[in-house]
């Protein structure tokens, strides 16, 4: 019986270890995550919207219609500031059927810094055959349905993302006031999910094409300060973002290798079948800190990581089939990996010193105060 007792509590141990180590829900490990897109390519999204957000550290979505002539250059600007441009159809007819391709190219051929991998379906209505959708993007956005607010998980289908349509025509959360688009939030937040806007034009602004169902102003920004004074729930950030993120956590592993008192290695791999993205998007994940361990660093690839340490934990992001990771107690790795920093060495007094990031260590790693 003490046998049976001792192998039982052997192989508990061992399952808690082959365990303890997470990837997080939503980047930051934040409980929830928001997405802001806007339909059509209007003035309005280049002269107003992406301002509003760059303002509260934000980026968004613009889903354009390439035959409506955008602003290339204004929308070239919102992406070399970390915006996303999408597809949104060329001519903005019943649905996406035969234009797939050529609206993704006509974006590519015209915005630089990304490649154009999602798509929202003009007038929410997806075409009757995905395989040309499939071919071309990894998610597609709709609009009003049964998800309108995701759990975490993400959506039941990827080519067909639920969004609340936000603005005069929203019938069920009357998205004209800050405080509706704050219950959304918080209702996001409740279900651990992920909630998607659809956005046109702007009250009182240049909207061009996108004038259905405007939307204040400054309902956006309530939205925005909510959302900021409120950063360890939810995670604002762009469509595409999401996507990636969900995908990758849903099919990464993330295991330890090996590891002894002073260092552990992890794996951080998936094996995603998709020629349209390399899925490469940062995983925020967590270590318990070992017992005795007063300090931490963490590399991948021989880069060192930013990390912190709070409640037992050594919090970082790392990239999925971007290397091994180390956790190490000391900067001992400062010998054996080449880090992203230089690091130099010297004498002094008769004694090796490694220099780096302002900090001094000695031979072993260990930091000299």
């Amino acid at each position: 019986m003490r046998k049976f007792f001792t192998l039982l509590c052997a192989a508990i141990c061992c399952a808690s270890w082959m365990n303890a180590q997470e990837i997080a829900n939503w980047s930051g490990w934040r409980t929830a995550a928001a997405s802001f897109t806007f339909d059509d390519g209007a003035p309005s999204h280049i002269t107003d919207v992406g301002p509003l957000f760059d303002e509260y550290g934000y980026k968004a979505t613009f889903f354009l219609v390439t035959n409506w002539n955008p602003n290339w250059e204004g929308f070239q600007a919102l992406v070399d500031n970390g915006h996303e441009v999408g597809s949104h159809s060329k001519s903005h007819g019943q649905n996406m059927q035969g234009e797939e391709k050529s609206s993704k190219d006509s974006i590519n051929a015209h915005i630089t810094g990304q490649d154009c991998n999602t798509v929202g379906y003009p007038n929410c209505n997806a075409p009757s055959d995905f395989t040309a959708v499939r071919a071309n993007y990894i998610a597609a956005r709709t609009c009003n349905g049964n998800e309108m607010i995701m759990d975490t998980n993400g959506p039941a289908d990827w080519y067909k993302v639920g969004a609340i349509i936000t603005g005069s025509n929203d019938v069920t959360y009357q998205t004209t006031t800050a405080e509706a688009f704050v219950a959304v939030l918080q209702q996001a937040v409740q279900k651990a999910g992920w909630v998607v806007f659809m956005t046109h034009g702007i009250v009182g602004k240049n909207n061009g094409m996108a004038s259905y169902s405007p939307t204040p102003i400054d309902a956006l920004r309530g939205a925005l300060q909510w959302a900021q004074n409120n950063d360890n729930d939810i995670w604002v950030t762009t469509f595409r973002n999401v996507v990636m993120y969900c995908k990758e956590r849903q099919a990464t592993s993330f295991t330890q290798v090996s590891g002894d008192n002073s260092r552990k290695t992890y794996s951080l791999t998936h094996n995603i079948a998709d020629n349209l993205c390399q899925y490469d998007y940062p995983l925020s994940l967590r270590v318990p800190l070992p017992n005795g361990w007063n300090s931490a660093y963490v590399s991948q690839a021989g880069h060192e990581i930013n990390l912190q340490m709070r409640d037992d934990y050594v919090y970082f992001d790392a990239i999925p089939n971007g290397g091994d990771i180390v956790l190490s107690e000391t900067a001992e790795a400062i010998d054996n990996i080449t880090t992203a920093i230089t690091a130099t060495k010297c004498i002094e007094n008769g004694i090796l010193l490694i220099k780096r990031n302002g900090k001094t260590y000695n031979a072993q790693g260990a930091e000299i105060k």
